[in-house]
């Protein structure tokens, strides 16, 4: 699993500190890593007020875009534990006035006054074929059999504005069927960031920015994490993170 952030394992309830805010995850069933910390530092670029966090987890996407944007953040999750430790770790940021998080399932999320979200953000499920856990929490955060790609742009098409962006992040190589669902809703790639751990290896992630407009001037750019060394962060992970990581 592309994940170089550790877990706690000991002390299930020891915090994460980021520079504006900390959070726990110990009720999770995925854990706080490096997708997360990409997505977030990536989705919080662009400029929105009313955004959706789709499979919240802990709540660090929403909180990342909470410290750089937004006016209403809602955060949804099918797993009631996570639920409930998102909207803790909201409470206690500088930002809880306007963050909420919702238990249910994006097919039957219903926002206050119709709201219509200038950003919807999503880690959503790609172990399709993969061995399941025993564990069911984490296989429901980690199987698609709750939420489809096909349904995750199907009903976050019904809540995003008409100017609004969706933004993924998946496996590199369901990089064509994450585009290929999206058009189905009318929903077309604007622009992506490749992701590699290093300069040596292949791509494992991609970040995929869609919205109903297709693109004129499509922009793929590309994000090795690390140097050669462990822990030697390229100069282009250290610029999307800094804001949020305590040792940059």
């Amino acid at each position: 699993m592309f994940i170089w952030m550790k877990t706690e394992k000991t002390k299930k309830d020891k915090p994460f500190h980021f520079k504006q805010f900390s959070l726990h995850d110990s009720r999770c069933a995925m854990k706080i890593g490096t997708d997360a910390v990409l997505l977030g530092s990536y989705a919080a670029g662009f400029e929105s007020d009313k955004i959706l966090d789709v499979g919240t987890g802990s709540g660090i996407i929403a909180l990342m875009i909470a410290q750089k944007t937004g006016k209403i953040i809602h955060a949804i999750d099918i797993d009631a534990a996570a639920v409930e430790q998102a909207a803790e770790n909201f409470s206690k940021s500088p930002w809880a006035h306007y963050m909420q998080a919702f238990h249910c399932s994006l097919q039957e999320f219903v926002p206050e006054e119709s709201i219509k979200y200038d950003l919807i953000v999503s880690n959503p499920p790609y172990f399709q074929n993969s061995l399941k856990s025993k564990n069911i929490q984490r296989t429901t955060a980690r199987h698609d059999q709750n939420l489809k790609l096909g349904d995750f742009f199907y009903f976050s098409e019904k809540l995003l504005d008409k100017k609004g962006i969706i933004v993924t992040i998946t496996p590199y190589n369901l990089r064509i069927e994450n585009e290929y669902s999206a058009n189905k809703s009318m929903l077309y790639l604007n622009k992506q960031l490749i992701i590699k751990p290093n300069l040596k290896l292949q791509p494992v992630r991609i970040i995929q920015v869609f919205s109903r407009i297709p693109a004129q001037d499509f922009n793929s750019e590309t994000l090795c994490i690390e140097k050669n060394k462990r822990n030697d962060f390229s100069d282009e992970y250290r610029n999307l993170t800094r804001d949020y990581h305590p040792f940059l």
